[in-house]
């Protein structure tokens, strides 16, 4: 991840001024000697319990950091506040960063030299290769191949499995990826394997091979969409090279086992869980990777601040757009809207305009039958959607009723032998759906279990159900551009 941000200012402040260097090591792991392994190991404090069971180099070793205190040197171009690097490397993988001036190419070619005297490893110049920007000028891909004997690739490069590639994403870029997977597919096709047997090979080897591209940098949808297909085909089966009718769709398939479905991770889902990780580290680990990119994206406000403000809480745009007071309002805090462990519902209807709401469960030995009307025009299309829970907020019955053509008071009534409370549309988000989704049917439709729900009201209903808050906002002037 922190290599792939650095290619991206690869361009500053023009082209040509930065060179991105690949190192492939001749032969790593028989040219290692052993013995400097273990003294450098013991330089730097290690058990000799430990350098017995450690049998690498470590990976900062390197003496191109000491590359800064040279003034003839110029690396690459990077956010002067941040954390200046030349250099990332794990076990023998080491890509370089620098500028394009001879001089900079000139004194890390001589500490590479310098290394592979010390440390008994040869640098593989014939498999080693540089990137430049596509504008850059042709005489600066000269002179790297003639100070460094090196070759230029164009982008992608890989690095530690990852393509590290200029500009924007593209799916050629993750072609090896599918490869992968289709020729680990290609030795199954022809075994006899059963549906329970497809299923493991879908869930724990097929799923498992992008995980760790996954890890670091997200696929295109395409690309995901491609390995989905392979695995469905082969979750279905051949016959007589022919793929077989696809029973159920794979997203009805990658439902857990307690929603009707066969507990297969989507895909989707498992970058979307570790794009959140990834937050989770930059927000609340110390790391060279974290320290770049707050650097690089977050000089002006921290970046939990700005998007409490600026983002969709709501569900109608960002809070700022609902409050007159959005220029003190973006100096404040979370914490500052917060109260024995809740909101603080007084300040949340004070200054930002929106008050707490909430499902409440209905008593012990009772239903609740929520209900909306919606019409699109007054007169115009009207339907109505409704949802009965229990005492513990399970759901019973679910539907979406079209009524035709009529008036918003049409659709709202005809309710029979029920006692009618009203309650705000930001608690009664589900039937406030189904109402709406009336207009897309062209006959009744019901629900009677949990995975016959339509996808995007699943979330409200488990939310309503934990008796989790939402808020419910008045109306203000809107603030149209952040201050």
């Amino acid at each position: 991840m922190l290599a792939q941000e650095i290619i991206h200012g690869i361009k500053k402040p023009k082209e040509g001024d930065n060179v991105v260097i690949k190192l492939n090591m001749a032969k790593a792991y028989d040219r290692v000697s052993w013995a400097y392994t273990c003294l450098v190991m013991r330089k730097m404090g290690f058990s000799v319990f430990f350098i017995e069971m450690i049998w690498r180099i470590m990976s900062n070793n390197w003496m191109l950091n000491n590359l800064y205190l040279n003034q003839n040197y110029q690396g690459f171009h990077m956010e002067p506040r941040g954390p200046q690097i030349n250099h990332l490397s794990f076990a023998d993988d080491v890509i370089i960063f620098t500028s394009g001036q001879r001089t900079s190419i000139q004194l890390i070619m001589k500490t590479l030299t310098t290394y592979e005297q010390v440390s008994n490893q040869l640098i593989n110049r014939d498999k080693s290769h540089f990137m430049l920007p596509v504008d850059s000028p042709q005489g600066i891909a000269e002179m790297l191949n003639e100070e460094a004997g090196f070759t230029q690739k164009d982008s992608p490069i890989n690095y530690l499995g990852c393509p590290l590639y200029i500009g924007g994403q593209r799916d050629i870029y993750y072609s090896h990826l599918v490869d992968k997977i289709a020729k680990r597919i290609s030795g199954w096709q022809a075994k006899m394997l059963n549906f329970g047997g497809r299923l493991t090979i879908v869930k724990h080897v097929l799923h498992s091979i992008p995980i760790h591209t996954m890890a670091a940098i997200s696929p295109p949808k395409t690309t995901l969409h491609y390995i989905k297909r392979l695995t469905a085909d082969l979750f279905w089966g051949r016959e007589k090279d022919k793929k077989k009718y696809h029973w159920a769709s794979w997203e009805n398939i990658t439902f857990p086992y307690d929603e009707g479905g066969l507990g297969v991770r989507h895909l989707n889902d498992i970058c979307n869980s570790l794009q959140y990780k990834q937050w989770w580290n930059f927000r609340s680990t110390n790391s060279l990777w974290g320290q770049f990119l707050k650097a690089k994206y977050c000089q002006r406000a921290n970046p939990v601040v700005k998007n409490f403000w600026w983002d969709n809480w709501l569900g109608e745009g960002p809070l700022a757009h609902h409050t007159n007071e959005s220029n003190r309002l973006n100096n404040n805090t979370i914490s500052q809207y917060m109260l024995n462990g809740g909101w603080n519902e007084t300040m949340c209807s004070q200054e930002i305009g929106v008050r707490p709401v909430i499902w409440n469960k209905p008593p012990v030995n009772y239903c609740k039958l929520n209900t909306d009307g919606s019409a699109l025009a007054n007169p115009g299309s009207i339907g109505r959607g409704g949802i009965l829970r229990d005492q513990a907020g399970n759901l019973i019955f679910a539907f979406t009723v079209p009524l035709g053509t009529g008036f918003n008071n049409q659709a709202e009534v005809q309710m029979e032998s029920v006692q009618c409370l009203h309650t705000y549309r930001e608690a009664n988000t589900i039937a406030d759906f189904l109402a709406k989704l009336s207009h897309k049917k062209d006959i009744p439709q019901y629900f009677y279990t949990l995975s016959q729900l339509p996808v995007p009201i699943k979330g409200s209903y488990f939310l309503e159900k934990m008796g989790m808050i939402n808020f419910r906002r008045r109306k203000l002037k809107r603030v149209k551009k952040p201050p």
